[in-house]
């Protein structure tokens, strides 16, 4: 049994006998386990930093490149606008164009017609010599419009123009004709009141004070507070002094 024990004892002995004469290298091996575990650790650190970086790079190409398609989407946005508005101009362009060598349908007095291209150039065209104050000229184009085309829904108009070119041009006969069919064939007709006073001027231009009175009545009966009634009182005053 004692024997037994020295033996034990013995191989204690000389096991640490054995780790104590060793203690250099079993240092040497733990520091080494370490270097390599951090190594490999900044090797994964590294390669991680490394993908995070290249996704981040992919990240900002897309971003880049999103902001490019955007950019093109809203240029052919853009063009298809500026594309639609072109053609709806050129449609309206056309239209138009078409409109000037077409008849339209027009209403005059309550009267409605059918008005050609070429009358509706003509009546423009006397009413713009109207306008100027050319009053020869303006006559003679009424004249040669209605004419022209002798049923034309514009006939109120004509002669009513053609009546007050008539009275300046000091052709009292003529404007009295005129301004008196209108009054007649045209009751409806939305320059009345300036026909009735341009009546009335050209009645007492030519003399006929009575049937101008009368026409300058006629205009404060039919249409009173407004400023041919003004101006037909203060010719009515005059008259009657």
């Amino acid at each position: 049994m004692q024997k037994t024990t020295r033996t034990h004892t013995l191989a204690g002995l000389v096991a640490s006998l054995f780790f104590i004469s060793h203690p250099a290298h079993a240092g040497l091996f733990s520091d080494d386990e370490a270097r390599k575990a951090i190594l490999e650790v900044r090797q994964r650190l590294d390669a991680s930093i490394e993908a995070q970086q290249d996704q981040r790079n992919q990240i900002e190409l897309l971003r880049q490149e999103v902001a490019k398609l955007r950019g093109q989407n809203e240029t052919l946005l853009n063009d298809l606008t500026e594309l639609k508005r072109a053609q709806t101009d050129g449609y309206v362009s056309i239209d138009e164009r078409v409109r000037k060598f077409e008849p339209q349908t027009v209403t005059v007095a309550g009267i409605q017609g059918i008005v050609q291209p070429d009358e509706q150039q003509r009546y423009d065209a006397a009413l713009k010599l109207f306008n100027d104050g050319t009053y020869p000229a303006a006559q003679s184009a009424m004249v040669a419009l209605s004419g022209r085309y002798p049923k034309t829904v514009y006939m109120p108009f004509i002669q009513f123009y053609q009546g007050t070119a008539a009275y300046a041009n000091r052709d009292y006969k003529t404007a009295t004709a005129l301004l008196q069919n209108v009054l007649k064939k045209y009751p409806d007709f939305e320059r009345t009141s300036d026909t009735l006073l341009n009546l009335a001027n050209t009645l007492i231009e030519s003399g006929q004070k009575p049937a101008a009175q009368k026409t300058l009545n006629d205009v404060l009966a039919k249409f009173p507070n407004t400023d041919n009634a003004k101006i037909a009182q203060d010719l009515l005053l005059q008259l009657n002094k």
